[in-house]
Protein backbone atom coordinates (compact mmCIF):
# COMPACT_ATOMS: atom_id res chain seq x y z
CA UNK A 1 0.00 0.00 0.00
CA UNK A 2 2.94 2.32 0.64
CA UNK A 3 4.00 1.85 -2.98
CA UNK A 4 0.52 2.83 -4.15
CA UNK A 5 0.57 5.99 -2.01
CA UNK A 6 3.99 6.98 -3.41
CA UNK A 7 2.87 6.27 -6.95
CA UNK A 8 -0.25 8.41 -6.59
CA UNK A 9 1.62 11.32 -4.98
CA UNK A 10 4.19 11.25 -7.77
CA UNK A 11 1.44 11.25 -10.40
CA UNK A 12 -0.11 14.39 -8.89
CA UNK A 13 3.09 16.34 -8.48
CA UNK A 14 4.64 15.31 -11.80
CA UNK A 15 1.72 17.10 -13.42
CA UNK A 16 0.19 20.49 -12.64
CA UNK A 17 -2.99 19.10 -10.99
CA UNK A 18 -1.48 18.68 -7.52
CA UNK A 19 0.21 22.07 -7.56
CA UNK A 20 -2.91 23.75 -8.95
CA UNK A 21 -5.14 22.23 -6.27
CA UNK A 22 -2.80 23.29 -3.46
CA UNK A 23 -2.40 26.79 -4.90
CA UNK A 24 -6.12 27.41 -5.46
CA UNK A 25 -7.18 26.08 -2.04
CA UNK A 26 -4.46 28.03 -0.25
CA UNK A 27 -5.27 31.18 -2.24
CA UNK A 28 -8.89 31.22 -1.13
CA UNK A 29 -8.03 30.34 2.46
CA UNK A 30 -5.47 33.14 2.52
CA UNK A 31 -7.81 35.60 0.84
CA UNK A 32 -10.60 35.05 3.35
CA UNK A 33 -8.08 35.09 6.22
CA UNK A 34 -6.82 38.52 5.16
CA UNK A 35 -10.33 39.82 4.47
CA UNK A 36 -12.08 38.69 7.64
CA UNK A 37 -9.37 38.17 10.25
CA UNK A 38 -6.71 40.74 9.40
CA UNK A 39 -8.57 43.62 7.72
CA UNK A 40 -11.86 43.36 9.62
CA UNK A 41 -10.29 42.14 12.86
CA UNK A 42 -12.67 39.22 13.35
CA UNK A 43 -11.24 36.64 15.79
CA UNK A 44 -13.28 33.71 14.44
CA UNK A 45 -11.93 31.39 11.75
CA UNK A 46 -15.43 30.17 10.93
CA UNK A 47 -15.76 33.13 8.55
CA UNK A 48 -12.63 32.04 6.69
CA UNK A 49 -13.41 28.34 6.26
CA UNK A 50 -17.13 28.84 5.51
CA UNK A 51 -16.13 31.18 2.69
CA UNK A 52 -13.39 28.89 1.36
CA UNK A 53 -15.44 25.68 1.49
CA UNK A 54 -17.35 26.64 -1.66
CA UNK A 55 -14.15 26.34 -3.75
CA UNK A 56 -13.96 22.65 -2.81
CA UNK A 57 -17.06 22.03 -4.94
CA UNK A 58 -14.89 22.52 -8.02
CA UNK A 59 -11.34 21.79 -6.88
CA UNK A 60 -12.00 18.35 -5.37
CA UNK A 61 -13.81 16.90 -8.44
CA UNK A 62 -10.87 18.10 -10.56
CA UNK A 63 -8.42 16.50 -8.12
CA UNK A 64 -10.22 13.13 -7.98
CA UNK A 65 -11.43 12.84 -11.58
CA UNK A 66 -8.37 10.88 -12.78
CA UNK A 67 -7.66 8.72 -9.74
CA UNK A 68 -9.56 5.67 -11.10
CA UNK A 69 -10.96 6.89 -14.42
CA UNK A 70 -7.49 7.37 -15.93
CA UNK A 71 -6.51 3.84 -14.93
CA UNK A 72 -9.52 2.43 -16.78
CA UNK A 73 -8.94 4.60 -19.84
CA UNK A 74 -5.26 3.65 -20.19
CA UNK A 75 -5.96 -0.02 -19.34
CA UNK A 76 -3.33 0.16 -16.58
CA UNK A 77 -5.97 -0.86 -14.07
CA UNK A 78 -5.67 -4.45 -15.27
CA UNK A 79 -2.08 -4.56 -14.00
CA UNK A 80 -3.33 -3.45 -10.57
CA UNK A 81 -6.34 -5.77 -10.64
CA UNK A 82 -4.16 -8.78 -11.35
CA UNK A 83 -1.50 -7.80 -8.80
CA UNK A 84 -1.25 -9.73 -5.52
CA UNK A 85 -2.66 -6.77 -3.59
CA UNK A 86 -6.12 -6.58 -2.05
CA UNK A 87 -8.56 -4.19 -3.68
CA UNK A 88 -9.09 -2.48 -0.35
CA UNK A 89 -5.38 -1.63 -0.14
CA UNK A 90 -5.48 -0.22 -3.65
CA UNK A 91 -8.46 2.02 -2.93
CA UNK A 92 -7.31 3.01 0.53
CA UNK A 93 -3.82 3.81 -0.74
CA UNK A 94 -5.21 6.14 -3.39
CA UNK A 95 -7.48 7.76 -0.80
CA UNK A 96 -4.59 8.35 1.61
CA UNK A 97 -2.56 9.95 -1.18
CA UNK A 98 -5.44 12.33 -1.94
CA UNK A 99 -5.77 13.15 1.76
CA UNK A 100 -2.07 14.02 1.89
CA UNK A 101 -2.42 16.35 -1.08
CA UNK A 102 -5.36 18.06 0.62
CA UNK A 103 -3.47 18.20 3.91
CA UNK A 104 -0.79 20.46 2.40
CA UNK A 105 -2.93 23.65 2.07
CA UNK A 106 -4.82 22.92 5.29
CA UNK A 107 -1.55 22.34 7.13
CA UNK A 108 -0.20 25.67 5.91
CA UNK A 109 -3.46 27.32 6.98
CA UNK A 110 -2.81 25.98 10.49
CA UNK A 111 -0.14 28.69 10.74
CA UNK A 112 -2.81 31.41 10.40
CA UNK A 113 -3.94 31.20 14.06
CA UNK A 114 -0.30 31.54 15.12
CA UNK A 115 0.01 34.69 13.00
CA UNK A 116 -3.21 36.11 14.42
CA UNK A 117 -2.10 35.24 17.94
CA UNK A 118 0.76 37.73 17.66
CA UNK A 119 -1.77 40.57 17.51
CA UNK A 120 -3.63 39.61 20.70
CA UNK A 121 -5.54 36.81 22.38
CA UNK A 122 -8.35 35.03 20.57
CA UNK A 123 -10.14 31.64 20.77
CA UNK A 124 -7.37 29.37 19.49
CA UNK A 125 -9.38 26.20 20.14
CA UNK A 126 -12.27 27.41 17.98
CA UNK A 127 -9.83 28.31 15.19
CA UNK A 128 -8.30 24.85 14.98
CA UNK A 129 -11.72 23.23 15.35
CA UNK A 130 -12.88 25.18 12.28
CA UNK A 131 -9.82 24.02 10.32
CA UNK A 132 -10.40 20.44 11.50
CA UNK A 133 -14.01 20.62 10.29
CA UNK A 134 -12.79 22.03 6.97
CA UNK A 135 -10.37 19.13 6.55
CA UNK A 136 -12.95 16.53 7.59
CA UNK A 137 -15.49 17.94 5.12
CA UNK A 138 -12.85 17.91 2.40
CA UNK A 139 -11.73 14.30 2.81
CA UNK A 140 -15.37 13.18 2.89
CA UNK A 141 -15.86 14.97 -0.44
CA UNK A 142 -12.64 13.34 -1.72
CA UNK A 143 -13.98 9.88 -0.89
CA UNK A 144 -17.14 10.63 -2.88
CA UNK A 145 -15.07 11.91 -5.80
CA UNK A 146 -12.94 8.76 -5.70
CA UNK A 147 -16.05 6.58 -5.85
CA UNK A 148 -17.49 8.53 -8.80
CA UNK A 149 -14.15 8.29 -10.63
CA UNK A 150 -14.40 4.50 -10.48
CA UNK A 151 -17.72 4.49 -12.34
CA UNK A 152 -16.38 5.78 -15.66
CA UNK A 153 -13.26 5.93 -17.81
CA UNK A 154 -13.94 9.53 -18.86
CA UNK A 155 -12.26 12.11 -16.61
CA UNK A 156 -14.57 14.94 -17.66
CA UNK A 157 -17.63 12.85 -16.85
CA UNK A 158 -16.06 11.91 -13.52
CA UNK A 159 -15.43 15.59 -12.70
CA UNK A 160 -19.00 16.62 -13.58
CA UNK A 161 -20.55 13.72 -11.65
CA UNK A 162 -18.30 14.44 -8.67
CA UNK A 163 -19.36 18.08 -8.70
CA UNK A 164 -23.05 17.11 -8.76
CA UNK A 165 -22.69 14.69 -5.83
CA UNK A 166 -20.68 17.11 -3.66
CA UNK A 167 -22.91 20.04 -4.62
CA UNK A 168 -26.03 18.14 -3.52
CA UNK A 169 -24.42 17.56 -0.13
CA UNK A 170 -23.61 21.27 0.02
CA UNK A 171 -27.16 22.51 -0.66
CA UNK A 172 -29.14 19.70 0.95
CA UNK A 173 -29.95 21.68 4.11
CA UNK A 174 -31.56 24.37 1.94
CA UNK A 175 -33.50 21.79 -0.05
CA UNK A 176 -34.90 20.08 3.04
CA UNK A 177 -36.01 23.47 4.41
CA UNK A 178 -38.20 23.91 1.32
CA UNK A 179 -40.09 20.64 1.89
CA UNK A 180 -43.35 20.70 3.82
CA UNK A 181 -43.10 19.49 7.41
CA UNK A 182 -45.81 16.94 6.72
CA UNK A 183 -43.18 14.87 4.89
CA UNK A 184 -40.95 14.22 7.89
CA UNK A 185 -39.69 10.89 6.60
CA UNK A 186 -38.55 12.51 3.35
CA UNK A 187 -36.81 15.29 5.31
CA UNK A 188 -35.01 12.78 7.54
CA UNK A 189 -33.95 10.71 4.55
CA UNK A 190 -32.58 13.69 2.62
CA UNK A 191 -30.98 14.97 5.83
CA UNK A 192 -28.67 11.95 5.70
CA UNK A 193 -26.95 13.64 2.74
CA UNK A 194 -26.61 17.05 4.40
CA UNK A 195 -22.82 17.47 4.61
CA UNK A 196 -22.74 21.27 4.83
CA UNK A 197 -25.19 21.37 7.74
CA UNK A 198 -23.00 19.14 9.87
CA UNK A 199 -19.91 21.06 8.82
CA UNK A 200 -21.50 24.35 9.91
CA UNK A 201 -22.27 22.93 13.34
CA UNK A 202 -18.55 22.52 13.99
CA UNK A 203 -17.92 26.23 13.41
CA UNK A 204 -19.66 27.45 16.56
CA UNK A 205 -16.98 26.20 18.94
CA UNK A 206 -18.37 22.79 19.89
CA UNK A 207 -16.72 19.56 18.83
CA UNK A 208 -19.76 17.57 17.74
CA UNK A 209 -19.07 13.85 17.98
CA UNK A 210 -22.08 13.07 15.80
CA UNK A 211 -20.71 15.20 12.95
CA UNK A 212 -17.31 13.48 13.13
CA UNK A 213 -18.91 10.03 13.07
CA UNK A 214 -21.13 11.14 10.17
CA UNK A 215 -18.19 12.22 8.00
CA UNK A 216 -16.27 9.05 8.85
CA UNK A 217 -19.38 7.08 7.86
CA UNK A 218 -19.53 8.87 4.50
CA UNK A 219 -15.86 8.02 3.94
CA UNK A 220 -16.36 4.36 4.89
CA UNK A 221 -19.40 3.97 2.64
CA UNK A 222 -17.72 5.70 -0.30
CA UNK A 223 -14.59 3.55 0.01
CA UNK A 224 -16.68 0.40 0.37
CA UNK A 225 -18.65 1.32 -2.76
CA UNK A 226 -15.37 1.98 -4.62
CA UNK A 227 -14.05 -1.44 -3.59
CA UNK A 228 -17.34 -2.99 -4.73
CA UNK A 229 -17.04 -1.42 -8.20
CA UNK A 230 -13.40 -2.48 -8.65
CA UNK A 231 -13.95 -5.95 -7.21
CA UNK A 232 -16.76 -6.50 -9.67
CA UNK A 233 -14.45 -5.69 -12.58
CA UNK A 234 -11.70 -7.80 -11.06
CA UNK A 235 -14.08 -10.73 -10.84
CA UNK A 236 -14.87 -10.35 -14.53
CA UNK A 237 -11.16 -10.44 -15.40
CA UNK A 238 -10.22 -13.37 -13.15
CA UNK A 239 -13.09 -15.81 -13.49
CA UNK A 240 -11.78 -18.28 -10.97
CA UNK A 241 -11.53 -15.73 -8.11
CA UNK A 242 -14.57 -15.68 -5.79
CA UNK A 243 -16.41 -12.41 -5.24
CA UNK A 244 -16.40 -12.70 -1.44
CA UNK A 245 -16.25 -8.99 -0.62
CA UNK A 246 -19.30 -8.23 -2.73
CA UNK A 247 -21.42 -10.67 -0.80
CA UNK A 248 -24.80 -9.05 -0.16
CA UNK A 249 -24.94 -10.23 3.43
CA UNK A 250 -21.52 -8.72 4.13
CA UNK A 251 -22.57 -5.43 2.57
CA UNK A 252 -25.80 -5.23 4.50
CA UNK A 253 -24.02 -6.05 7.73
CA UNK A 254 -21.42 -3.34 7.08
CA UNK A 255 -23.99 -0.67 6.23
CA UNK A 256 -26.22 -1.72 9.14
CA UNK A 257 -23.34 -1.46 11.60
CA UNK A 258 -22.58 2.09 10.42
CA UNK A 259 -26.22 3.09 10.79
CA UNK A 260 -26.33 1.57 14.27
CA UNK A 261 -23.15 3.44 15.22
CA UNK A 262 -24.68 6.78 14.17
CA UNK A 263 -27.89 6.02 16.08
CA UNK A 264 -25.92 5.19 19.22
CA UNK A 265 -23.91 8.40 18.96
CA UNK A 266 -27.17 10.32 18.56
CA UNK A 267 -28.30 9.01 21.95
CA UNK A 268 -25.23 10.21 23.83
CA UNK A 269 -25.84 12.78 26.60
CA UNK A 270 -25.27 16.31 25.37
CA UNK A 271 -22.29 16.74 27.68
CA UNK A 272 -20.41 13.99 25.82
CA UNK A 273 -21.92 14.47 22.37
CA UNK A 274 -20.72 18.09 22.10
CA UNK A 275 -17.42 19.14 23.64
CA UNK A 276 -17.23 22.87 24.37
CA UNK A 277 -13.97 24.29 22.96
CA UNK A 278 -14.79 27.98 23.36
CA UNK A 279 -12.32 30.10 25.32
CA UNK A 280 -14.81 30.95 28.09
CA UNK A 281 -16.74 27.63 27.96
CA UNK A 282 -19.66 29.52 26.51
CA UNK A 283 -21.89 26.49 25.93
CA UNK A 284 -21.11 24.63 29.16
CA UNK A 285 -23.63 25.00 31.97
CA UNK A 286 -22.21 26.42 35.18
CA UNK A 287 -22.11 24.52 38.47
CA UNK A 288 -24.72 26.94 39.86
CA UNK A 289 -27.13 25.99 37.08
CA UNK A 290 -26.45 22.27 37.52
CA UNK A 291 -27.08 22.50 41.26
CA UNK A 292 -30.27 24.53 40.80
CA UNK A 293 -31.81 22.29 38.12
CA UNK A 294 -30.88 19.05 39.89
CA UNK A 295 -32.86 20.27 42.93
CA UNK A 296 -36.05 20.95 40.96
CA UNK A 297 -38.90 18.55 41.70
CA UNK A 298 -41.59 19.97 39.42
CA UNK A 299 -42.12 19.46 35.71
CA UNK A 300 -40.59 22.15 33.50
CA UNK A 301 -41.46 22.34 29.81
CA UNK A 302 -39.24 24.29 27.43
CA UNK A 303 -41.20 25.01 24.25
CA UNK A 304 -38.94 25.88 21.31
CA UNK A 305 -40.79 27.85 18.64
CA UNK A 306 -38.99 26.21 15.70
CA UNK A 307 -38.92 23.13 13.52
CA UNK A 308 -36.54 20.61 15.09
CA UNK A 309 -34.88 19.86 11.75
CA UNK A 310 -33.98 23.51 11.07
CA UNK A 311 -33.65 25.05 14.53
CA UNK A 312 -30.67 26.97 15.90
CA UNK A 313 -28.30 24.13 16.78
CA UNK A 314 -26.43 26.15 19.38
CA UNK A 315 -29.64 26.83 21.31
CA UNK A 316 -30.66 23.21 20.79
CA UNK A 317 -27.42 21.99 22.41
CA UNK A 318 -27.97 24.27 25.41
CA UNK A 319 -31.55 23.09 25.91
CA UNK A 320 -30.49 19.46 25.70
CA UNK A 321 -27.92 20.11 28.42
CA UNK A 322 -30.76 21.40 30.62
CA UNK A 323 -32.79 18.31 29.76
CA UNK A 324 -29.91 15.98 30.66
CA UNK A 325 -29.63 17.54 34.13
CA UNK A 326 -33.06 16.47 35.35
CA UNK A 327 -35.87 14.15 34.39
CA UNK A 328 -38.31 16.97 35.20
CA UNK A 329 -37.08 19.11 32.29
CA UNK A 330 -38.68 18.38 28.92
CA UNK A 331 -37.87 20.11 25.60
CA UNK A 332 -40.74 20.30 23.10
CA UNK A 333 -40.45 21.74 19.57
CA UNK A 334 -43.39 23.67 18.15
CA UNK A 335 -43.33 24.13 14.38
CA UNK A 336 -44.28 27.74 13.44
CA UNK A 337 -45.54 26.56 10.05
CA UNK A 338 -48.07 24.05 11.36
CA UNK A 339 -48.85 25.93 14.58
CA UNK A 340 -48.46 29.66 13.79
CA UNK A 341 -50.73 30.87 16.62
CA UNK A 342 -48.96 28.96 19.38
CA UNK A 343 -47.60 32.21 20.84
CA UNK A 344 -51.06 33.63 21.61
CA UNK A 345 -51.26 31.57 24.79
CA UNK A 346 -48.09 33.18 26.13
CA UNK A 347 -47.68 36.54 24.42
CA UNK A 348 -49.83 39.33 23.01
CA UNK A 349 -47.40 39.85 20.14
CA UNK A 350 -45.79 37.33 17.76
CA UNK A 351 -42.49 35.86 18.94
CA UNK A 352 -39.36 35.20 16.91
CA UNK A 353 -38.49 31.80 15.53
CA UNK A 354 -36.23 29.81 17.87
CA UNK A 355 -37.65 31.65 20.89
CA UNK A 356 -38.11 29.56 24.04
CA UNK A 357 -41.23 29.51 26.20
CA UNK A 358 -40.64 28.27 29.75
CA UNK A 359 -43.73 26.84 31.47
CA UNK A 360 -43.81 25.53 35.02
CA UNK A 361 -46.05 25.59 38.10
CA UNK A 362 -48.86 27.35 36.24
CA UNK A 363 -46.60 30.24 35.17
CA UNK A 364 -44.70 30.94 31.98
CA UNK A 365 -42.18 33.34 30.51
CA UNK A 366 -41.11 33.93 26.91
CA UNK A 367 -37.37 34.12 26.25
CA UNK A 368 -37.13 35.81 22.88
CA UNK A 369 -34.54 34.51 20.47
CA UNK A 370 -32.99 37.97 20.13
CA UNK A 371 -32.23 37.95 23.88
CA UNK A 372 -30.11 34.81 23.63
CA UNK A 373 -27.32 36.46 21.64
CA UNK A 374 -25.47 39.70 22.24
CA UNK A 375 -25.00 41.68 19.03
CA UNK A 376 -22.59 44.56 18.46
CA UNK A 377 -22.80 47.03 15.57
CA UNK A 378 -19.91 48.79 13.86
CA UNK A 379 -21.15 52.39 13.72
CA UNK A 380 -17.72 53.74 12.73
CA UNK A 381 -17.75 51.65 9.57
CA UNK A 382 -21.33 52.76 8.96
CA UNK A 383 -20.18 56.38 8.86
CA UNK A 384 -17.63 55.52 6.18
CA UNK A 385 -19.35 52.89 4.04
CA UNK A 386 -23.03 53.38 4.88
CA UNK A 387 -23.30 49.68 5.78
CA UNK A 388 -24.17 48.73 9.34
CA UNK A 389 -22.34 45.46 9.97
CA UNK A 390 -23.12 43.41 13.03
CA UNK A 391 -21.34 40.58 14.79
CA UNK A 392 -22.23 38.21 17.61
CA UNK A 393 -20.20 39.07 20.70
CA UNK A 394 -21.89 36.91 23.31
CA UNK A 395 -24.28 34.07 24.03
CA UNK A 396 -26.45 34.01 27.14
CA UNK A 397 -29.03 31.28 26.65
CA UNK A 398 -28.11 29.66 29.95
CA UNK A 399 -28.71 32.81 32.00
CA UNK A 400 -31.93 33.70 30.22
CA UNK A 401 -33.47 30.25 30.47
CA UNK A 402 -32.39 29.72 34.07
CA UNK A 403 -33.86 33.13 34.95
CA UNK A 404 -37.16 32.19 33.30
CA UNK A 405 -37.25 28.89 35.19
CA UNK A 406 -36.57 30.67 38.47
CA UNK A 407 -39.33 33.18 37.67
CA UNK A 408 -41.83 30.34 37.25
CA UNK A 409 -40.74 28.49 40.38
CA UNK A 410 -40.06 31.36 42.74
CA UNK A 411 -43.01 33.51 43.85
CA UNK A 412 -40.93 35.85 46.03
CA UNK A 413 -39.09 38.28 43.80
CA UNK A 414 -36.33 40.39 45.24
CA UNK A 415 -37.02 44.14 45.28
CA UNK A 416 -34.31 46.70 44.61
CA UNK A 417 -34.75 50.46 44.97
CA UNK A 418 -32.80 52.85 42.76
CA UNK A 419 -32.41 56.26 44.43
CA UNK A 420 -33.47 59.26 42.33
CA UNK A 421 -33.92 63.00 42.75
CA UNK A 422 -30.26 63.89 43.35
CA UNK A 423 -28.87 63.92 39.81
CA UNK A 424 -27.87 60.26 39.97
CA UNK A 425 -26.36 58.56 36.97
CA UNK A 426 -28.72 56.25 35.16
CA UNK A 427 -27.97 52.59 35.52
CA UNK A 428 -26.49 51.10 32.38
CA UNK A 429 -28.60 49.02 30.05
CA UNK A 430 -26.45 46.00 30.88
CA UNK A 431 -27.10 46.52 34.59
CA UNK A 432 -30.86 46.81 34.11
CA UNK A 433 -30.78 43.77 31.83
CA UNK A 434 -29.21 41.78 34.67
CA UNK A 435 -32.10 42.76 36.95
CA UNK A 436 -34.56 41.32 34.47
CA UNK A 437 -32.58 38.13 33.95
CA UNK A 438 -32.31 37.53 37.70
CA UNK A 439 -36.04 38.24 38.23
CA UNK A 440 -35.27 41.27 40.37
CA UNK A 441 -37.99 43.89 40.59
CA UNK A 442 -36.60 47.41 40.71
CA UNK A 443 -38.30 50.73 41.45
CA UNK A 444 -37.16 54.31 41.52
CA UNK A 445 -37.09 55.73 45.03
CA UNK A 446 -37.65 59.46 45.53
CA UNK A 447 -37.31 60.05 49.28
CA UNK A 448 -39.09 63.41 49.06
CA UNK A 449 -42.23 61.70 47.76
CA UNK A 450 -42.21 58.26 49.38
CA UNK A 451 -43.53 58.11 52.93
CA UNK A 452 -41.87 54.79 53.69
CA UNK A 453 -39.66 52.11 52.20
CA UNK A 454 -41.13 48.71 51.35
CA UNK A 455 -39.78 46.23 53.93
CA UNK A 456 -39.38 43.64 51.14
CA UNK A 457 -36.64 45.75 49.58
CA UNK A 458 -33.29 43.95 49.58
CA UNK A 459 -31.05 46.75 48.30
CA UNK A 460 -31.07 50.49 47.74
CA UNK A 461 -28.78 51.53 44.89
CA UNK A 462 -27.27 55.02 45.25
CA UNK A 463 -25.56 55.61 41.91
CA UNK A 464 -23.21 58.63 42.11
CA UNK A 465 -25.61 61.44 43.18
CA UNK A 466 -24.53 65.00 42.31
CA UNK A 467 -26.57 66.60 45.15
CA UNK A 468 -26.55 65.88 48.90
CA UNK A 469 -29.19 63.77 50.57
CA UNK A 470 -31.01 65.97 53.11
CA UNK A 471 -31.49 65.23 56.80
CA UNK A 472 -35.21 64.62 56.20
CA UNK A 473 -34.47 62.11 53.52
Amino acid sequence: MIAIIKRELQSYFRTFIGYLFVAVTLFFLGMYFVMYNLLQGRPYFSYMVSGAVSVLLISIPVLTMKVLAEERKNRTDQLILTAPVSVFKIVFGKFIALCIVYLIPVGIACLFPVILGRFGSFPMGMAYLALFGFYLYGIAAISLGLFVSGLTDNQIVAAVMGFVVIFLGYIMSGLTAMISDSHKMVIKFLGCFDMAGRFNRMLSGTLEVGAIVYFLTIIALALYASVFVIEKRRYNIIDNKPLAFCNIATGLLFVGSLILLNLCVGELPEEYANVDLTHSKLYTLSETTKEYISGVDRDITLYVYADETSCDRTVDHTLKRFEDLSGFVNVVYVNPTTNPLFYEKYSDTPISNNSVVVECAGKNRVVDYNELYKISYDYEEYKVTGKLNSSVTGYDAEGRILGAIDYCLNDNKALVYVLSGHGENKLSEKFMDSFEKLNVEYKELDLMRESEIDPKASVIVINAPTADITEAE
